[in-house]
């Protein structure tokens, strides 16, 4: 009796079960089996990147602003983007990096509608990059649950169409990270993640770059944001944003690629 359990022990970790047992699937084999057809549906149809399916419900949710044609602030992020295209041309900047100077400002939900504005109001094919990776939550906001991160381009070795999906909004490619990583700061500063950035601006060039990047609670990791991505659009929350923080960031940024500043949630104050 011994032996037969052994071998079944050793059956199951070699992946299969005798005839009269079925094995249950492990999530993880069964995601990646799901990858594989999805990629190889892709390779055949020429299409680069995953296509994820998001419904309405999840757009109102997700506060996904732009893809709601009657939302009321719609309009409001189609200026926004009209300003930012217009400071990117005439830097001829290809990238731009959203952060704020402190948590709690909205810059995650400002970088995922600007780059939303971009692509289905002007018409430009826009890549979305997570790189908050101490806290990266880009992917939530679609409602999908990665296998592969901006970590396993940087790290692993996986090609952009490997890590990127498209959530069926047009023109808009998504790069997420998988999971915080208490190393934030060392990816940053790492020597993959500038050429990573490189590649992908060498290899898109029909592509705009968003960037949604961490906060820039000291001048130092402003100087280090900026010098990431050729401008920087800077998110502030009334009466949330201190001073002094502010301060701090804008102590850090290189003022050149500074193209502008969202203020979140502002209130009318009687004069």
């Amino acid at each position: 009796m011994e032996r037969v359990r052994e071998a079944m022990a050793r059956a199951l970790e070699q992946k299969w079960a005798p005839s009269e047992q079925v094995a249950p699937i492990n999530p993880t084999i069964r995601r990646r089996q799901a990858a594989r057809r999805s990629d190889e549906t892709r390779r055949k149809s020429g299409e680069r990147f995953r296509c994820v399916k998001i419904d309405a419900k999840t757009l109102a949710n997700k506060n996904l602003i732009v893809a709601e044609k009657e939302h009321p602030q719609r309009g409001a992020f189609g200026v926004l983007q009209a300003n930012v295209l217009s400071a990117m041309s005439d830097r001829n900047s290809a990238s731009i990096g959203v952060t704020s100077p402190g948590s709690g400002s909205g810059k995650t939900l400002t970088a995922i509608n600007l780059a939303l504005a971009l692509a289905m109001l002007s018409g430009k094919k826009v890549l979305l990059l997570d790189l908050d990776f101490g806290n990266p939550d880009v992917h939530d906001h679609f409602d999908y649950e990665p296998e592969f991160g901006l970590e396993d381009l940087l790290f692993e070795g996986a090609t952009v169409e490997k890590v990127a999906f498209k959530p069926g909004l047009d023109g808009l490619v998504v790069v997420p990270v998988r999971g915080g990583d208490n190393n934030a700061g060392q990816i940053l500063r790492s020597d993959n993640l500038r050429s990573a950035l490189a590649n992908i601006k060498t290899d898109y060039p029909d592509y705009l770059m968003v960037a949604n990047f961490p906060a820039a609670a000291s001048a130092e990791t402003a100087k280090l944001l900026s010098s990431l991505v050729d401008s920087i659009l800077l998110v502030v929350e009334d009466t949330v944003t201190r001073e002094k923080h502010l301060s701090k960031a804008l102590g850090g940024f290189d003022r050149t690629k500074l193209v502008g500043t969202v203020l979140n949630r502002a209130k009318n104050r009687a004069s």
